[in-house]
């Protein structure tokens, strides 16, 4: 897994520099600028997702909930 999110976040850098050059341009694309934003947001959302833990602890009950019952 750990390959997988390194890869991903080279990725992830590739893209930015891609925006970069592009902005660097006299007259940068909008669309091109907007495609790349794109892939570089779900990049950065897929990473998140395999970062997240995968095992959250069971639900726990408000103490105002168990006064109740």
């Amino acid at each position: 897994m750990d390959r997988y999110l390194r890869a991903l976040r080279r990725k992830r850098e590739i893209v930015q520099i891609a925006i970069d050059e592009e902005y660097a341009r006299p007259i940068p694309d909008g669309v091109t600028l907007s495609e790349l934003k794109k892939v570089k947001l779900r990049l950065r959302e897929r990473i998140e997702a395999l970062e997240q833990p995968r095992f959250r602890p069971p639900f726990q009950a408000s103490p105002a909930a168990e006064h109740r019952a």
